[in-house]
C-alpha cells in the first residue's frame, strides 16, 4: 500500500449510519480492498484493514476487523486451531445478517476468507426485489469470488453490464449457458478487466469463438470443458494474455497445431500450469513443443504419446508435477520417461491406469528426484518393483503414495513397514490390493491412521 493511501485509510472515523447490506461503500475502503485484490497473500494490507476498521468506533466494523486477524492467523499456521475456530463460529452467528443483510440468504454458500467474502449465487436471484440496491452495497463491495450457478445468457449479459463487478478478483460460472456471445460480453465488459481468475467450465464456448479477453491482469484462466478448437486459442491469443500464468484447458478439441501456436505466443513464456486431459488428438509434436514452455504443473492425461513424447516430456526442467493418468505408456514408454535425465525438479507424478509394472516403478528410482507425491492407481505394480522402491534413498522427502489397485501382496506390505526411508509419509493408499489382514497389520504397525485400504 502506497504511503498516501495508508493515509487515507486512516482518516478520522466515519459514523455509521445503517449496516453494510443498506449503505454504500465508503472510498477509504474500496482503496484498501482494491490493494488486497492486487496481492492477495499479503496479510499486512489485511491487517492493515482491520485497524481502520477498529478506526470507526462502532461495533459491527470492530468485529469484522476482529474476523480478519483471527482468519489470518488461522491461514498462518499448518493446522486450525479450535479456540479461533469457535470464536469465528461465533461472530459469523452474531454478525453476518449486519454484514450480509439479504445477501446471506440468496447466496448458497457464503464464506469469508481473510475477511473478504466469497458467495455462490443463483441467476434467479438477479430477478429478487430491491436487487440493484443491494449489489450496489457495501455488503457487496466485499466480495473476492463470485460463483454464478445456472446462468442464461441473459444473466451473463447483465453482469458484463453491472459496475458492482469491478471489485471482484474472481467469477466463475458453473452449469451456465454462456456460448461465445456471453464470452465475448464478459471480454469486452469495462467492469471486468480487473479479474485475476475466471472459470467458464462447460460454457459451451468454441466452434466460431472470436474476440479477445480484454483483461490485462488475468492470471487463470479455465474453458475446460467446452468445445475449443485450435482457431479459437488462437483467437484468444491474439490478446496475448500477458499475465495468464494457469490455464486449463481440459477435454477441449485442441490439436497439436495448437500447442505450437502456444509455445510460439508470448503468453506461452508466462505459464506454470497447463492442463491439457482429455485432448486425444495431443500428440508427440505437441508434447515436443510444450517442452519448450517454462511449466511447472502439467496434466496431459489421457494422451498416447509414443517414446518421442515421453521423452520430450522427461526433458522438461522446470516441470514439478506431472499427470498421465490413462496415458497407457507401458514399461518401456515410461521407462523412456524416467531416464530422459531432465525433469530433475519433478516432484508430484499421476499415472493411474497407464499399464505400468515394476520396471516402470524401478525406473522412477533414477535421478534422485524429490519426491513427495506419486500417484499410480491401477497398475500392474508387485513384489520386484516395491523391493527396489523401499529401498531406495530417493523416497526419503515422500509424503503421499498410492498404489491402490494394484498386485501389492503380504511380502510388499514387509518391505514397505520395514523401509528406513518412508519417515515422512503421510498417506500410504493400499486398497483393493490382495493383502490379508495380516499384511495390513503390518501397515498399520508402521504408519498408523496414515493408511487406507478400503
Amino acid at each position: 500500500m502506497t504511503v498516501e493511501r495508508e493515509t487515507l485509510a486512516r482518516r478520522s472515523p466515519i459514523t455509521m449510519y445503517a449496516p453494510a447490506h443498506v449503505r454504500t461503500p465508503r472510498a477509504e475502503l474500496r482503496i484498501i480492498l482494491e490493494d488486497i485484490r492486487a496481492t492477495p497473500e499479503d496479510h499486512t494490507l489485511r491487517r492493515i484493514l482491520a485497524d481502520w476498521l477498529d478506526d470507526q468506533e462502532n461495533a459491527e466494523d470492530s468485529a469484522r476487523a476482529e474476523l480478519i486477524r483471527l482468519q489470518c492467523t488461522q491461514a498462518e499456521f499448518p493446522r486450525r486451531i479450535p479456540r479461533l475456530m469457535r470464536r469465528e463460529e461465533m461472530l459469523l452467528a452474531e454478525w453476518h445478517w449486519e454484514w450480509l443483510g439479504p445477501l446471506s440468504d440468496l447466496a448458497q454458500p457464503w464464506q469469508f476468507d481473510r475477511g473478504r467474502l466469497q458467495l455462490a449465487i443463483s441467476s434467479h436471484a438477479f430477478q429478487t426485489p430491491h436487487f440493484a440496491d443491494l449489489w450496489n452495497s457495501e455488503a457487496f463491495a466485499w466480495s473476492d469470488c463470485l460463483t454464478l450457478t445456472n446462468a442464461t445468457p441473459g444473466t451473463i449479459g447483465h453482469v458484463a453490464t453491472m459496475k458492482a463487478m469491478s471489485g471482484l478478483r474472481e467469477l466463475v460460472v458453473q452449469d451456465g449457458r454462456v456460448g461465445n456471445n456471453g464470452l465475448a460480453q464478459l471480454a469486452n465488459s469495462p467492469y471486468l478487466h480487473e479479474l485475476r481468475v475466471l472459470r467458464l467450465p462447460m460454457a459451451g464456448i468454441g466452434g466460431r469463438a472470436s474476440g479477445t479477453l480484454r483483461m490485462p491482469k488475468l492470471e487463470t484462466l479455465d474453458l475446460s470443458q467446452n468445445y475449443l478448437r485450435d482457431t479459437d486459442l488462437a483467437n484468444l491469443l491474439e490478446a496475448g494474455l500477458p499475465a495468464v500464468r494457469h490455464l486449463h484447458l481440459g477435454y477441449n478439441n485442441l490439436s497439436d497445431g495448437a500447442m505450437a501456436l502456444l509455445a510460439l505466443s508470448p503468453a506461452g513464456s508466462c505459464l506454470e500450469t497447463l492442463t491439457l486431459v482429455g485432448n486425444r488428438r495431443l500428440g508427440d509434436v505437441g508434447l515436443g513443443w510444450l517442452a519448450t514452455l517454462p511449466l511447472k504443473t502439467l496434466d496431459v492425461s489421457q494422451a498416447i504419446p509414443t517414446e518421442a513424447g515421453v521423452q520430450a516430456l522427461g526433458m522438461m526442467g522446470h516441470l514439478e508435477e506431472l499427470a498421465l493418468d490413462r496415458c497407457e505408456l507401458g514399461d518401456e514408454r515410461f521407462k523412456q520417461f524416467a531416464l530422459a535425465g531432465g525433469a530433475k525438479k519433478l516432484h508430484t507424478l499421476r499415472a493411474g491406469r497407464a499399464l505400468l509394472g515394476d520396471e516402470s516403478l524401478i525406473a522412477l528410482l533414477h535421478g534422485s528426484r524429490p519426491w513427495k507425491t506419486i500417484r499410480l492407481p491401477y497398475n500392474h505394480i508387485g513384489p520386484r518393483g516395491i523391493q527396489a522402491f523401499a529401498e531406495s534413498p530417493c523416497m526419503g522427502s515422500l509424503q503421499e503414495l498410492n498404489l491402490s489397485g494394484n498386485r501389492l501382496d503380504d511380502s510388499c506390505a514387509q518391505m514397505l513397514a520395514r523401509s528406513p526411508f518412508l519417515s515422512r509419509l503421510q498417506l500410504l493408499d493400499v486398497s483393493e490390493n490382495p493383502l490379508t489382514a495380516a499384511g495390513l497389520a503390518v501397515l498399520v504397525r508402521r504408519f498408523g491412521s496414515n493408511i487406507v485400504a478400503r
